[in-house]
Order: structure tokens, then sequence, then C-alpha cells
């Protein structure tokens, strides 16, 4: 576990935790432990799995976006004539 989490963010790398919050990662530790600084209650060390990226609002956006299919785009153009509708 401890792997993959290196291999996907490095320190300095904003995370978020279900019940702390969005905190800073410190180091990945080799217990499968994490040194997490947040905000509000400083310094904590919190199990790897707990811990999942915390992406901006943008980025969560860029994330969920998928590439266009002509069924899309045919869709899309079909929406807008009809709000141009009288």
């Amino acid at each position: 576990m401890r792997g993959s989490f290196e291999g996907q963010f490095a320190p300095g790398s904003k995370v978020e935790h279900p019940e702390l919050g969005e905190g800073v990662l410190l180091a990945v530790e080799a217990s499968g432990f994490a040194r997490v600084f947040f905000r509000d209650i400083g310094e904590r060390q919190v199990a790897v799995s707990a811990l999942r990226d915390a992406k901006p609002g943008i980025g969560q956006v860029i994330a969920g976006l998928k590439p266009a299919t002509a069924e899309s785009l045919l869709k899309l153009r079909l929406a807008i004539e009809a709000e141009e509708l009288p």
C-alpha cells in the first residue's frame, strides 16, 4: 500500500481525510501511516488507506471529463437548436 500511495502523491500534496478534512502530506511511513498537517488541528499521523487526493473544484471537473462522441455532439447541437425555438 505504501508504494502505491507514494507513487500517486508526493510530500506537499493536498490530501483529504474523511474526519479531519483537508491537509498537506508531510511523509509516508513504512508502517502504512502518513504524517499530515491539518490547518485546524496541526500534524497528525493517519492511516494511508483513509486518505484521498484533495483536488480543487476545477480539478474534480476536469477529472470527470470524457471525450466527445458523435452521438453526444448531435445531442448537444439538438439541445441548442431546441433552446432557440420560439
